[in-house]
């Protein structure tokens, strides 16, 4: 089971809202959310505000350039878009209670993005067959990549230039 837990805005750490606001906490200062898989890979936060859209180039700068709020520990502050990989634990997450734990904290933006739009991944698509010389020169060429999104968090590539949402990532480490 796919787990989501808030990142606590004053320590950094990966907490249920329960535990949070035992503490006193209050859950509109709650603006990173943290996936942990079930699957052994690395767990990693995204923020519950949502950054716009855009097409993939300008996604995956506006998802480099991210500033996390607060510290967060296990993360070495960067950002990226989020692999094929996360994006199904994000899938995996919301059947297990993230939309329930964003529903509890007010992260409304989040929720729609998730329901209504398509997001980038940082992965082009590569068609199959292709061999590793043309991978690497199609690699940052391609006008394909990788997208996730609607109810479904289904995986679809599509035209680099359309304008989809913007979700960045970053790995914590334990």
């Amino acid at each position: 089971m796919t787990r989501s837990f808030i990142i606590d805005p004053f320590t950094g750490k990966p907490l249920t809202v329960q535990e949070f606001e035992s503490k006193g906490g209050n859950t509109t200062d709650i603006k990173m959310v943290a996936i942990v898989p079930d699957d052994d890979s690395p767990a990693f936060a995204m923020p519950v505000e949502t950054l716009g859209k855009g097409k993939w180039r300008e996604a995956m700068r506006i998802a480099e350039s991210y500033n996390a709020p607060h510290y967060i520990e296990g993360s070495d502050g960067s950002f990226t878009l989020p692999s094929r990989k996360q994006a199904i634990d994000i899938r995996a997450a919301r059947e297990f209670g993230l939309e329930q734990l964003l529903e509890k904290i007010g992260a409304d933006d989040l929720l729609k993005e998730f329901v209504y739009n398509w997001g980038w991944t940082r992965e082009v698509y590569i068609p199959a067959g292709t061999s590793e010389e043309d991978w690497k020169s199609k690699q940052s060429s391609s006008g394909l990549a990788w997208a996730y999104g609607n109810a479904g968090m289904s995986a679809y590539y599509g035209f680099a230039d359309y304008q989809l949402a913007v979700r960045p990532v970053t790995l914590l480490k334990p």
